[in-house]
């Protein structure tokens, strides 16, 4: 027969109360501790020691074992052991980082070394910089160098040379040339190349007020050509002497037709602070 509970409901068997097979109603409540210590999980590891006394005695103090947990291996270590396990951790962790340690200083020496090759890459740019500026400045150097000595020296003899034979022509060519109706730049281009006595023979005798008049009564115009280039007849320190030939064509008022001739000009020409200038004049 199945019991029921006041409410009608079968009686719900204490748990604690052992039925027909059950191992614990022959078994002595002493025995109950054991089997509670007994239930501790394999994997959590096994209790020793006995948590209930025998019915009747003292209880027993209960010296706890450090529990032993089983590694993958079935191979047990004992937790109690906090100190090595950590201290074993630690070396671990100690050891990670060291490792982080070192990976950071191994940048930071890769860092130092990449910041040192840029300071001796930008080094060595500004010393090839440096060089550069030092070649320019030596090479400026020389060549103001080289301006003063040719300044002190002056132009050379084949310089000199030219500008003698350049003048002779251009003052010939101005010497036989004049316009009657603009005779003061005619004259003015003789005197702009000439010096010393003859120019002030130029003004006295060509220049002066008689021979402008008649010039300018006559309506006397004069052009003239190189007949032959001015030679270098001497070549001094500061003077020279040259012979020019120009042709000279003249026309006036009352010639039918023009007069031509073949002047003969030889000149002193003396060097001054503008260049050579003429000092003496001799036509035939």
């Amino acid at each position: 027969m199945v019991e029921h509970d006041e409410h009608g409901g079968p009686a719900v068997p204490d748990p604690l109360d052992g039925g027909a097979g059950d191992d614990l109603t022959d078994a002595d409540t002493s025995g109950l501790g054991r089997a509670l210590g007994e239930l501790v999980t394999h994997d959590r590891g096994e209790v020793a020691p006995e948590l209930v006394a025998p019915e009747g005695e003292d209880p027993v103090p209960v010296a706890l074992d450090a529990p032993v947990v089983e590694g993958g291996g079935g191979q047990g270590e004992v937790v109690g052991d906090v100190d090595a396990g950590l201290g074993s951790l630690g070396e671990v962790v100690a050891v990670a980082e060291d490792d982080d340690a070192g990976h950071d200083q191994a940048e930071q020496d890769d860092a130092g070394d990449r910041s040192r090759d840029a300071g001796a890459e930008e080094a060595a740019h500004g010393g090839r910089v440096t060089r550069l500026w030092l070649v320019a400045a030596a090479l400026a150097v020389a060549a103001g160098v080289v301006g003063v000595l040719l300044l002190v020296q002056g132009p050379s003899e084949a310089e000199r040379r030219d500008d003698a034979l350049e003048i002779s022509e251009e003052f010939a060519l101005a010497l036989a040339s004049h316009d009657s109706a603009d005779l003061e730049a005619s004259f003015e281009a003789v005197r702009r190349l000439s010096t010393g006595s003859f120019l002030d023979d130029f003004d006295q005798t060509f220049a002066s007020d008689q021979v402008r008049a008649t010039l300018e009564e006559a309506e006397s115009n004069a052009s003239a050509e190189i007949e032959v280039e001015p030679l270098l007849a001497e070549l001094d320190d500061d003077r020279a002497r040259t012979f020019t030939a120009v042709r000279q064509r003249v026309t006036a008022r009352e010639q039918e037709e023009p007069v031509e001739r073949v002047v003969r000009i030889e000149l002193v020409l003396v060097e001054t602070d503008d260049g050579w200038r003429v000092d003496a004049v001799e036509v035939t």
